[in-house]
């Protein structure tokens, strides 16, 4: 299978943001990556390139580097993975792509963003896919579930210090898919992936980010269709449970496992609850499309035939009134 073209769509600050684009399906998904991203490398991991086909077999799949990361422009690293900034990196690609409206799929503090986005542009989002969703990075009494600054610090040391090597790779994969078998082969991928996403100093940046967000009002903002989900046996199952609750409307679906990635595992499982959703979303447009047009019809008809009864002027002057 030949590989799609890498494309860049502009800011409206200048900033350069990789993307590319996968299917032909009837609605477009955008594919919004937690964290970090390479979606040129990343078509080289076996078991998320066969995620992404899949989720390209009923959509037409858009993918990007968000500023800091990947192939896109890595200027500005204090603000990398900014949640205002990203809003404009998800504009800019849609715009590029020619996307009117578009779903969009949120992975962790990928759905942070794409939260922001719906909220603010409602009129361009079709519906939310997330996955693992939290709404604030550090721990406070009244959210529980956060890293207390010892933790983060930690973290963040220890990216500057190991970012891209085995050692790291190792626990980091650990802790997000505890149930593969890390074999040299994957350990040195997922290793090459870390580099080829970010720097040290970059990934620190948005440690940092994602250790100052809060973004509760925002997702209680939110009011387009959502569904959420998590491995039911992830460490941050219950944060995630919680902070979709925070969406009004939201649909929480536990997915068997232990994995903090949708796309190792229950890989399938997640691509179909993504289908299913995309088609009830749609169908749900549809409906309200057409009961919209009859409304439409039956108050044109109506007005006609009061047009009759008053005429032209007394019309005029109905319609004064009432505005």
């Amino acid at each position: 299978m030949s590989r799609p073209e890498l494309r860049y769509a502009t800011t409206a600050d200048g900033t350069h943001i990789a993307y590319l684009v996968l299917g032909d399906g009837p609605v477009d998904l955008v594919y919004a990556f937690g964290y970090m991203s390479n979606i040129d490398a990343d078509g080289d991991v076996p078991f998320h390139a066969a995620f992404r086909q899949r989720l390209a077999s009923f959509s037409r799949l858009i993918l990007f580097d968000r500023r800091g990361t990947g192939l896109s422009d890595r200027e500005g690293l204090a603000d990398a993975n900014a949640l205002e900034a990203g809003m404009d990196d998800i504009r800019a690609v849609l715009d590029a792509v020619g996307s009117e409206r578009a779903l969009l799929f949120g992975l962790t503090d990928g759905g942070m963003l794409t939260c922001l986005f719906a909220a603010s542009h409602p009129d361009r989002t079709i519906g939310l896919v997330l996955w693992a969703p939290y709404a604030r990075g550090r721990w406070a009494p009244d959210y529980p579930f956060g890293q207390t600054d010892d933790k983060w610090e930690a973290d963040i040391e220890d990216m500057e210090r190991n970012w891209g090597s085995i050692d790291f790779a190792r626990r980091d994969l650990s802790q997000v898919v505890p149930e593969a078998t890390l074999s040299p082969d994957v350990l040195e991928r997922a290793a090459r992936m870390f580099r080829a996403a970010a720097s040290p100093g970059s990934a620190a940046a948005i440690q940092r980010t994602r250790r100052d967000s809060d973004v509760r009002s925002v997702f209680a903002a939110v009011q387009v269709p959502t569904l959420a989900m998590h491995s039911s046996g992830a460490d941050d199952f219950d944060e995630a449970r919680f902070s979709a609750s925070l969406i009004p409307g939201s649909i929480f679906v536990e997915i068997p496992g232990r994995d903090y990635l949708p796309f190792w595992g229950a890989s399938d499982r997640v691509a179909d609850e993504i289908r299913r959703f995309i088609e009830k979303v749609r169908h749900e447009e549809a409906e309200l499309s057409r009961a919209l047009a009859t409304v439409l019809f039956t108050d044109v008809v109506g007005s006609t035939e009061r047009v009759a009864e008053i005429g032209d002027r007394g019309w005029k002057e109905l319609l004064e009134r009432h505005h």
